[in-house]
């Protein structure tokens, strides 16, 4: 006689912790996002976010920005569910002034997975690394990668494709060079391999650049085609001369850690 009663009272139990389970789900899944990001702001720095809204699942950012240099809006998605395989899965958008990008990433511990990444940049912000005082860089930076990894703040994988549109020097002379293109790949040694291209413009551009953790290293030789005299006066002021009346552009330098 007793079996019953007993039967309902673990049902009882059964189903109170269910709801409790799924009060607590609903309180986390409502949680402002503002708060989870003032409780662990300084942890993802030189990151900064201003004006945060919504649920840490679903919401924005008025202004992101990266160190000193400001991004632009935000918005996220991320998928709760993800979280069960200790994963953060979802997507994110930044439509800033000058920067733009759209992606799928993945979130494992100090492992960042990126899929589907497109973006671009003013040219311009190349300068820094580029090293080239005497010119002013132009045109506009696209890219579309579909994969990328950054683990403990290195880049460690890229497969895709980085497009320099409408090249352009202005400093002494000025010239429109035309479309550059970088193809990258993974090398056998775990480096990171972009192979320079051009599209068959004005500017006849090939070379590689080699990224080794934080450092890298670019060798580029560009040609001015037959009949665009302005590109040949142009490379005077890009890299060291050639013999054929060309120009080679070497740079070594090194890449901010990312976090």
């Amino acid at each position: 006689m007793s079996t019953p009663r007993k039967n309902r009272f673990w049902t009882y139990v059964l189903l109170l912790l269910l709801l409790l389970i799924g009060a607590a789900i609903a309180l986390v899944l409502s949680l402002p996002a503002r708060l989870v990001y003032e409780r662990y702001a300084e942890r993802v720095l030189p990151l900064r976010l201003q004006g945060v809204e919504g649920t840490p699942w679903n919401g924005r950012a008025g202004m992101a920005w990266y160190g000193l240099e400001p991004i632009g809006p935000v918005r996220w998605q991320i998928a709760p569910w993800s979280l069960l395989g200790g994963t953060a899965q979802g997507t994110l958008d930044v439509q800033g002034p000058q920067w733009q990008a759209d992606t799928r990433f993945v979130v494992r511990r100090k492992r960042i997975e990126l899929s589907a990444a497109r973006g671009g940049f003013p040219a311009g912000m190349l300068a820094g690394a580029l090293d080239i005082p005497s010119l002013q860089l132009l045109g506009d930076i696209r890219i579309d990668m579909q994969d990328v990894v950054i683990e403990d703040g290195l880049v460690k994988l890229a497969i895709g494709q980085m497009t320099w549109e409408n090249v352009g020097v202005s400093g002494a002379a000025e010239a429109r060079l035309g479309r550059v293109i970088v193809d990258f790949a993974p090398m056998p040694d775990g480096a990171i391999l972009g192979t320079v291209r051009d599209d068959g413009g004005p500017l006849e551009a090939a070379g590689r650049i080699e990224l080794r953790g934080l450092q890298f290293h670019a060798e580029v030789t560009l040609h001015a085609r037959p009949g665009h005299d302005h590109i040949r006066e142009a490379l005077l002021y890009v890299g060291q001369r050639t013999l054929d009346g060309g120009s080679v552009l070497r740079v070594d330098g090194t890449i901010r850690q990312l976090y």
